[in-house]
């Protein structure tokens, strides 16, 4: 069909040939809600392969599921309210508005709520439903509350916490290193120095650290050093005995490299 079929109409006869074809529509839409309830009724879906209303609508009439809910639902309701195909074929009441309507009809109040509800919009046939048939108010209830996903558990919390805790304690112990460094060479070279003739070496003071945790063999070792090498420095390394590990590991490393590449104290 040609959507420019009616620009040859003047206005008055577009406007008239439109309300023929709604008044035409809605005599339609009454026929197939009869129909589809007669079909529905018969169980006629069944031996035609379809295990429902519905499924026949969709795979045979080629609806979409909500148009054909939105029609099943309508012709029961008028099979069982005769009334409601004739607001329909008239252009009374609109499909939506007998979806409304139909969880409140009874035989008793079904003439006089379609009456009601003739040429009603949804949102005023909404508020004949609720004026009509009013809900009782929610009472007050105290619960309490959950938490759900968007809350931070306790034990999430408590992992930042430690994380946080790590990260500080990384921090200061870079600071302490760098404040290291120099007593660090200036231990190495008190321990290179030869004590002068007459004159006795103070004594060490006893370290504070266990001696297998300032053992710097395991270091060197993964560093590439062989095994003798590793062992020879160490041995070396007792001569700092009031050295932590990491000034005894600085000072492995530099009796493992050449002379050349010492870094002047």
């Amino acid at each position: 069909m040609n959507i420019r079929a009616f620009s040859d109409l003047g206005n008055q006869a577009l406007l008239r040939r439109l309300a023929e074809e709604i008044a035409h529509q809605n005599v339609s839409t009454a026929t197939l809600l009869a129909l589809i309830a007669e079909v529905d009724e018969r169980l006629l879906y069944l031996p035609a392969g379809y295990p429902s209303m519905c499924a026949y609508c969709v795979h045979e009439l080629h609806l979409s599921k909500e148009a054909a809910l939105k029609r099943i639902h309508a012709a029961r309701a008028a099979r069982e309210f005769e009334g409601i195909l004739d607001a329909v074929a008239e252009g009374r009441v609109h499909l939506s508005g007998v979806l409304m309507l139909a969880p409140h009809l009874t035989p008793e109040n079904a003439a006089d709520l379609l009456a009601a509800a003739t040429h009603r919009t949804k949102a005023k046939i909404e508020r004949l439903i609720a004026e009509r048939f009013p809900r009782p108010d929610v009472p007050t209830r105290v619960a309490a509350l959950t938490f759900g996903v968007g809350f931070m558990s306790e034990k999430r919390a408590e992992a930042r916490a430690r994380e946080e805790a790590r990260k500080q304690a990384k921090v200061r112990a870079v600071d302490e290193g760098t404040r290291t460094g120099a007593a660090a060479e200036e231990a190495q070279t008190r321990a290179a120095a030869p004590v002068a003739k007459g004159a006795t070496a103070p004594a060490p003071e006893p370290s504070t650290e266990p001696a297998d945790e300032r053992d710097v063999t395991p270091y060197l070792r993964k560093l590439g050093c062989n095994a003798s090498d590793a062992r020879r420095v160490a041995a070396l390394c007792t001569n700092l005995p009031n050295a932590s590990l990491e000034e005894r590991v600085r000072f492995a490393l530099k009796q493992l490299m050449p002379p050349h590449r010492w870094i002047a104290a």
